[in-house]
């Protein structure tokens, strides 16, 4: 047994790390008390500058336009599209709270607040937040602060000496995940409706 928790055995801690705790509550008992996950860290060796990262980060091979152009005119031209058109309807109170209930990481975005809040403030938050997420949709504009991210970088490899050993996490708003979430959900079940997937 780690002496961290040989300390408190006898403790309100000892029921931190006992035989019925689901690991993933385990870690999250480790990280309250200030442990963390070791594999995790990201240690930017000081011969890599943010503005190399950066540079990295925006290194993405470009896509052929004479491919996406005859890609799109081969779709055309052999998928006979009958369906109605896609129009997304209204969301309700429990859609939004079961995206929300769906949203699993503990990160924040720029605005500072993390799906955990949200969450925890469930009925004072979702009218308002449904009402932005109707907006949205309706007026098709995404709120400015929802398109802003953290990039974090993610090492690939142990030993990272280069930009291309990361890659970019974009951390976004929790908010945010909420209107994709609502769109990615209607447009799937539009697709499986009308055949549009295989």
């Amino acid at each position: 047994m780690p002496a961290a928790f040989a300390q408190c055995e006898d403790t309100p801690c000892a029921s931190l790390s006992g035989p019925h705790v689901p690991v993933k509550r385990l870690w999250a008992n480790l990280s309250a008390l200030g442990f963390s996950d070791s594999r995790n860290p990201c240690q930017i060796p000081s011969n890599i500058s943010p503005h190399d990262l950066n540079l990295g980060f925006l290194d993405v091979p470009r896509m052929n336009e004479h491919a996406i152009a005859s890609t799109i005119s081969n779709l055309r031209s052999s998928t006979p599209f009958t369906s109605e058109p896609l129009y997304l309807r209204p969301l309700d109170p429990s859609e939004i709270s079961g995206i929300l209930s769906s949203i699993t990481t503990k990160a924040q975005g720029v605005d500072g607040i993390d799906a955990n809040t949200l969450r925890m403030t469930g009925d004072a938050v979702i009218p308002p937040l449904l009402d932005i997420v109707i907006l949205s949709i309706n007026n098709s504009i995404f709120p400015p602060l929802w398109t802003k991210a953290f990039v974090s970088p993610v090492s690939k490899v142990t030993n990272p000496s280069a930009p291309a050993d990361f890659r970019p996490i974009s951390i976004v708003c929790a908010a945010s995940k909420i209107v994709e979430k609502a769109v990615y959900y209607q447009a799937l079940d539009y697709l499986l409706t009308n055949k549009l997937l295989n």
